[in-house]
Formats: C-alpha cells, structure tokens, sequence
C-alpha cells in the first residue's frame, strides 16, 4: 500500500522528497519508497506525516471518502 497524496500535498508546497526527508530526519529514499509503494512508514513516520500537513492517515494513503482535515501546514514551505 502506498501513502497516495504524499506526493500531492508535498508538491503542492514545493517540497522536494529531500525536503521531507531532511526534516524528519530520513533519507530520500525513504520518502520515494512511501510515495511508491515499496516501503511503509512506521507509525511514528506516519503520525509525524498526518501532524505535518494536518491530514488523517486514511487521507494519506487514499482512502475514499478521506479528506485532508485542514488546508495549513504547520511551518512547513519550502523558502526560496
């Protein structure tokens, strides 16, 4: 199973997967094997994910009828 909208939000703030990673302390990789399907995030990861950008984990990995529970992320654009 794959986290769906990762990519979504993360893009949608201009965030690279090196920017995702790097602050949550992970590799790259780690983020693309998420986005992928490869990999699963732990549950720490997947609760550090939903607080970051106030989603649910049903959101996340696609589920239907999820929606995102706030549009705000909390200190988290990428700053040219």
């Amino acid at each position: 199973m794959k986290l769906k909208n990762l990519a979504k939000l993360r893009q949608k703030r201009g965030l690279t997967q090196t920017d995702v990673a790097m602050l949550m302390g992970l590799s790259p990789g780690s983020v693309a094997q998420w986005e992928s399907g490869r990999a699963m995030p732990t549950a720490a990861h997947l609760r550090m994910l939903c607080d970051t950008f106030r989603v649910s984990p049903e959101y996340l990995l696609g589920m239907q009828g999820a929606r995102a529970t706030d549009g705000n992320v909390i200190a988290l654009r990428k700053v040219a």
